[in-house]
Formats: structure tokens, sequence, C-alpha cells
């Protein structure tokens, strides 16, 4: 006999975006997916050159990713994120979005 899973959790698909080299983009997950962020990995792909992010809107600091480097961020509730790209390389966004009530 099987039993069923207790926790109601909606699991969901991982969200990627791409920010092409010398890019600025911001990422609005409720307007653009729905949700917030919750687990979050930026990848910088530009192995000569630095990308730089900021986390909820333009009051934050603007955070250096050093070339080649990742961060992660998990258990947070982010909406905003707006990164710029090295001059070289890409940067990749992968997101899990935990969805606005009612989605």
């Amino acid at each position: 006999m099987s039993t069923p899973i207790q926790n109601p959790t909606q699991l969901e698909e991982p969200i990627s975006v791409i920010i092409a080299a010398g890019n600025t983009q911001t990422i609005s997950f409720p307007q653009q997916f729905f949700g917030f962020g919750t687990s979050i990995i930026i990848t910088n792909n530009d192995a000569a050159n630095a990308a730089t992010y900021q986390i909820n809107g333009e009051t934050q600091p603007t955070l250096n990713l050093a070339a080649g480097a990742f961060r992660s961020l998990n258990s947070v509730k982010l909406s905003l994120l707006i990164i710029t790209a090295g001059a070289v390389g890409s940067v990749q966004v992968q997101a899990v979005r935990n969805p606005l009530a009612g989605q």
C-alpha cells in the first residue's frame, strides 16, 4: 500500500533566462512568471569579465559576480533581479517559481 504525499506544495519546473554578453536585463518574476523566485542560481559564463546584479530593485546595492563564478540564493522571495552581463560571455539565471496566490 502506498502512502500519499502529505505536502501539498506544488513543485515547479525551473525557469531559465540567459542574458547575452554586454546586455542588461531586468527579470520581474511576478510580471513574467506569475510568481516569486525562491531558489535562484546566477552563473557568469564570461571567463574574463565580471557581471553585476541587483536583488529586488535599484534601492539595493549592485553586487559583483566574478568571471566564471556563480551565486546561489536559497529560501528567498525574490520579485526583481537586474543583471548586467560582461562584455564577452552571457549570464544564466535559473530559478524555481513560487506561484502568486490564486495561480
